[in-house]
């Protein structure tokens, strides 16, 4: 799953983010990372092969590898219930109770800890974050030391 591979590898501190879907024949099965190091080349892939699967950690003498990514448990399957949120930020001011105007977030049904996508404006890519406060709602992306 595209999702749990991009959260396994902003929780592993990996510099790419963004898996990229491949069905290459004969690359690990799943969620890995592959780095070149005589090219400086990195990053994030996820094997949508069937035919993969089984297969594992591959390094190559020339410096190349590709490392899975592993999870002590399954994600969830669909068969399971689950519970989506969306948040939404409207785009122009809108007044409080008290007359004060801001942007607002809509449906806060998030828990600290939740993983999320955010960006700070519309012409800036979507980056992970973690929720670290609910009221009002504050995330913490990637990297950075604070949340906002």
């Amino acid at each position: 799953d595209l999702f749990y591979c991009e959260a396994s590898a902003m929780e592993l501190g990996l510099a790419d983010l963004s898996a990229i879907p491949t069905d290459f024949l004969g690359i690990p099965e799943g969620c890995y990372y592959f780095e070149d190091q005589t090219q400086g080349v990195q990053g994030l892939w996820l094997d949508t092969n069937l035919e993969n699967k089984g297969n594992g950690a591959q390094v190559a003498p020339g410096g190349q590898s590709r490392k899975p990514i592993c999870s002590a448990s399954a994600p969830p399957s669909t068969s399971q219930p689950f519970t989506t949120t969306v948040t939404t930020t409207l785009p122009e001011k809108h007044e409080d109770e008290k007359g004060e105007k801001d942007n607002k977030v809509v449906d806060e049904e998030w828990k600290v800890g939740d993983i999320v996508r955010v960006k700070d404006n519309p012409d800036e890519r979507w980056e992970y974050g973690f929720v670290t406060g609910v009221h009002p709602l504050e995330v913490k992306p990637h990297g950075w030391r604070k949340g906002f």
